[in-house]
């Protein structure tokens, strides 16, 4: 089966956002993806505590993410309903900013919930500086 196409979208209902495929679990929707990419600054001060000069080097990137969980059998909060969901410290690697591919990290994983007939996770996610 071929995935849907959109016949029309008029940009005011979130479609999707990107297809990652977890290094356990599968592969997810990735929806409202919120990635950071901070510095941490350094001060230097003169003798009398007043600024003198300062630097910044880049500090860990993070994120957030919702995952669409497309895997549920039996009747949710039921006995024997059973969801495929992301697990803490799996990975998927994607090319977000520029052309490097990045390796990032599931943190946290939120409860999951239902909306419009399916059901989402809310992700936390840092990225991995090292391979």
């Amino acid at each position: 089966m071929s995935a849907p196409t959109t016949v029309y979208n008029d940009n005011s209902v979130g479609y999707g956002s990107r297809v990652e495929v977890f290094s356990s679990t599968g592969t997810y929707v990735l929806e409202s993806i919120m990635l950071t990419y901070p510095t941490k600054v350094t001060e230097r001060s003169n003798q009398l505590g007043g600024a003198n000069g300062w630097v910044a080097v880049a500090g860990q990137p993070t994120g957030t993410a919702v995952a669409q969980i497309a895997t549920y059998t039996g009747t949710p909060g039921q006995p024997g309903q059973t969801v495929i969901m992301p697990k803490l410290g799996e990975t998927f690697s994607d090319t977000f900013s520029g052309t490097n591919t990045e390796k990032w990290a599931v943190t946290h994983i939120g409860a999951p919930f239902e909306m419009n007939g399916y059901y989402k996770v809310n992700l936390n996610l840092t990225q991995s500086l090292f391979t």
